[in-house]
């Protein structure tokens, strides 16, 4: 299945959230149109147990599917741990496609994918010369979002996606990769620990009106 062609329908609404649901922490069910349960379902990425994973990087023809993508994963990832409004502002404002297209056109930005079997299931971006406070003397470059789609968690996919991000940190000559995780996603930060992150501080991540509390983790890669 060609990714853009299952896409071309409603790219931009993929998980646009249904107003007439306003349980606090819904299931996902609750918060997706009839029409958007039809294309996920339609649309059902089917796990393999030996997948062909290939990581490329994104371009300027690729915000659609950054788009999309990003609605998706973003929603996958926290969608029951938000209101619905809240959920919904976040998604529009971070995941619209004249942002994405933007970001994608920024030299300080850079996007990978990872398809399986040319379905793209995940992604991450990074973001260069960007550090916290704590690290405000060295150079650094910001894992600002690292993800795979539900249907993927726990095929490797975060490990193909995290070696690219500390790679492409050490040949650009980067000293510190760092990001920011909110303080419950114990999975989360599992799995930077394991990669040598370490917690430096803390910071606020806003979800429309809600204000989360995130670890800042580093990792030194020179």
């Amino acid at each position: 299945m060609n990714f853009h062609q299952a896409n071309k329908s409603s790219p931009a609404n993929l998980l646009k959230v249904n107003k007439s649901c306003r349980r606090h922490a819904c299931r996902p069910c609750g918060l997706f149109t009839d029409s958007i349960h039809a294309y996920l379902e339609k649309y059902k990425l089917k796990p393999n147990n030996s997948l062909m994973i290939s990581i490329r990087t994104g371009n300027t023809s690729d915000f659609v599917l950054l788009t999309t993508l990003g609605r998706r994963a973003f929603y996958e990832a926290f969608g029951e741990h938000n209101n619905p409004d809240d959920m919904q502002v976040y998604l529009d404002l971070a995941f619209n496609s004249e942002t994405i297209r933007e970001q994608l056109d920024d030299p300080e930005v850079v996007y990978f994918i990872a398809s399986c079997q040319d379905d793209p299931v995940g992604y991450t971006k990074l973001k260069r010369n960007s550090f916290p406070p704590e690290l405000k003397d060295m150079k650094c470059i910001q894992l600002e979002r690292i993800y795979a789609l539900q249907a993927y968690i726990g095929k490797k996919i975060g490990k193909h996606l995290m070696e690219q991000c500390i790679e492409t940190g050490k040949k650009e000559n980067f000293e510190y990769l760092w990001l920011g995780v909110w303080q419950e996603n114990e999975r989360a930060i599992s799995f930077y620990k394991k990669w040598g992150f370490e917690v430096i501080g803390t910071k606020q991540f806003i979800i429309g009106k809600e204000v989360n509390d995130d670890f800042v983790m580093a990792l030194d890669i020179r």
